[in-house]
């Protein structure tokens, strides 16, 4: 767990970000450009591990890897966090939904912001961890999850990050000759996040409602773990495209005419900002998610349980025949910049930071 310590003469963040999936690593990387960017004097060192340090890892990032499992340990990262905020000691502790780090850094006696994207049960210990942060950062819409009243005053809906700079439908036309999908075809993608076949299964349900759908059509599927055993099952059929991930979702999802998700709240939240029609499918395993989904009046949510091929192609078929003219009311959003500066502000130990934070514009 080697790592060199803060540069001299620069602002120091720790930064927690947590391991399960790609979720947390992916935005953070976002968070952590835009404050490069904001001021060359921040420095930023992250924290994390299983998939999130691989996906650091794969895109070049300097990052303490913990050795921890993608499910963590809160008694483990309770002692990690607290030996390296004393090491390391840091300007500011900003965790993404690592819980151990809050309490940590007041242990310490240091400001800490917490990221996150749910709420829950006031008690919870996940909850009760974020009282000890000095600021937090909903990236998500407001009125979704019931904030604990202890948090009052604290929470800050800046409403889901999106990548800057993020492609768009009026792109479609450009984005399938990029990717090599016939622009006369129907598009179905399918963007099942962190929930495996094993865990949350779709594929048989998927391909069948898929084979109801009429005329020329592709089915785009981003397969992460289950890419070799997706592609097995669709073995010789020239109508899918199966990869394991891609760098730029954004634009399959922007090419595609309507999609499925597992109710992964951040496709979800892409999905809904890109204008892509959506059917979400719930297993009833993450409530934060179905709630998410749920709150989304334009997406209909579909227990996967017992899920009929020919409910889910009528689905479907049912967004594509919706007149989105009108368009529903735009989901707000946010980009790295706006959490870097939140960030900026949270520093406020060193005068040009704070100067820089409080431009206009800022």
């Amino acid at each position: 767990m080697g790592f060199p310590e803060f540069t001299p003469d620069k602002a120091r963040i720790l930064y927690f970000s947590r391991g399960r999936g790609r979720g947390h690593a992916v935005p953070d990387m976002e968070i952590e450009r835009a404050l490069r960017a904001r001021d060359g004097g921040i420095e930023v060192r992250f924290v994390s591990y299983g998939t999130g340090a691989i996906a650091f890892a794969e895109a070049g990032v300097p990052l303490i890897d913990t050795g921890l499992p993608d499910a963590g340990g809160t008694a483990e990262m309770s002692a990690i966090a607290g030996r390296l905020i004393r090491w390391l000691n840091p300007d500011l502790v900003v965790s993404h939904e690592e819980f151990a780090a809050a309490p940590a850094a007041k242990i310490f006696d240091k400001p800490a912001v917490f990221i996150t994207s749910w709420f829950s049960e006031p008690d919870s210990y996940a909850m009760r961890a974020m009282t000890f942060a000095d600021e937090v950062l909903f990236l998500g819409p407001s009125g979704v999850f019931d904030e604990p009243p202890a948090l009052r005053e604290k929470v800050r809906y800046l409403g889901p990050l999106m990548r800057s700079p993020m492609a768009n439908r009026a792109q479609r036309t450009e984005l399938r000759r990029k990717h090599g999908v016939p622009e006369d075809a129907l598009v179905l993608s399918v963007f099942p996040g962190s929930w495996t076949e094993q865990r949350a299964p779709a594929v048989e349900a998927i391909l069948a409602a898929f084979d109801l759908l009429a005329g020329t059509k592709r089915l785009v599927w981003v397969a992460g773990s289950d890419c070799e055993a997706i592609r097995a099952r669709t073995a010789g059929r020239g109508d899918m495209h199966v990869m394991e991930r891609t760098s730029r979702i954004d634009e399959w999802m922007a090419l595609s005419d309507v999609a499925i998700t597992k109710s992964s709240r951040k496709a979800v939240y892409e999905l809904a900002h890109l204008g892509v029609p959506q059917v979400a499918l719930t297993y009833g395993l993450n409530p934060g998610d179905d709630r998410a989904a749920g709150a989304l009046p334009e997406v209909p949510v579909l227990a996967a349980g017992g899920l009929r091929a020919d409910a889910l192609a009528e689905a479907l078929q049912s967004l594509l025949r919706t007149d989105r003219s009108a368009g529903a009311a735009p989901l707000q959003v946010c980009t790295g910049a706006d959490c870097a500066a939140h960030i900026v502000r949270a520093l406020g130990r060193r005068p040009e930071l704070r100067a820089n934070a409080e431009a206009p514009g800022a």
